[in-house]
């Protein structure tokens, strides 16, 4: 069994948004996925765990982390295609 373990130092803000997932597929393939989370409100903090624990997920499905990566921010792309947010930043 491996162990892994990840510390954050939040100072003086209410939340600390770096997020840190490791996902193993069912073949083997693992990732470790670190995103450094911007801002300290409590959206962030949960939508950059969220997002952590989707690419650790289809990096190690797809077993390479490029890979992983590109489909995860396609699939961004499309969904915030979906919504008519207009403070939403260009991608």
């Amino acid at each position: 069994m491996r162990n892994f373990a990840t510390s954050q130092d939040i100072g003086l803000r209410s939340a600390q948004c770096g997020a840190t997932a490791v996902r193993t597929a069912p073949g083997g393939a693992r990732a470790y996925v670190l995103l450094d989370g911007f801002g300290y409100s409590e959206e962030v903090r949960e939508w950059t765990r969220a997002a952590a624990r989707r690419l650790a997920r289809t990096a190690a499905r797809m077993a390479d982390a490029k890979s992983g990566l590109r489909a995860e921010y396609d699939a961004y792309a499309a969904e915030r295609s979906d919504t008519d947010d207009p403070f939403l930043p260009e991608l």
